[in-house]
């Protein structure tokens, strides 16, 4: 639940540094929408379930076991997409308790667009409509 920053130029070149932490949830595609801002899809939603997965492995096999069996997985929930400033200050946050899998958010003018590795649909919403959840 956090993104790091590589430097590919100037003074510090080669180092890695953090970019955002503490996410709300496990951020995937990454978009720099030329207007100062850069916009992370969020995967799915952090929950302590995930927690649990992340410090045991037989808790991830069984979270496995259940994706086989139950598409999609019962923890997956509050997808979509947040915007972070250059700096990497969290602006706002666009999501639905009902979104599942949302891997890529790219704002186009006005609109945010996102897209769904399980299904054959993007997502377009209307920012001025539609602000984001601070």
């Amino acid at each position: 639940m956090r993104c790091s920053r590589y430097y590919i130029e100037g003074e510090k070149v080669g180092l890695i540094d953090v970019f955002i932490d503490r996410l709300p949830g496990l951020p995937d595609n990454i978009h720099y929408d030329l207007e100062g801002y850069y916009w992370i899809a969020i995967h799915m939603d952090h929950t302590y379930e995930w927690d649990l997965a992340r410090k045991y492995p037989y808790i991830r096999k069984l979270f496995a076991f259940l994706e086989k069996y139950l598409k999609p997985p019962p923890l997956a929930k509050n997808s979509g997409a947040v915007v972070v400033d250059l700096d990497g200050n969290l602006i706002g946050r666009y999501y639905d308790p009902e979104l599942k899998f949302i891997t890529t958010g790219i704002k186009i003018k006005e609109h945010l667009y996102l897209a769904n590795i399980m299904g054959s649909f993007i997502i377009r919403l209307n920012l001025t409509q539609y602000p984001a959840t601070p």
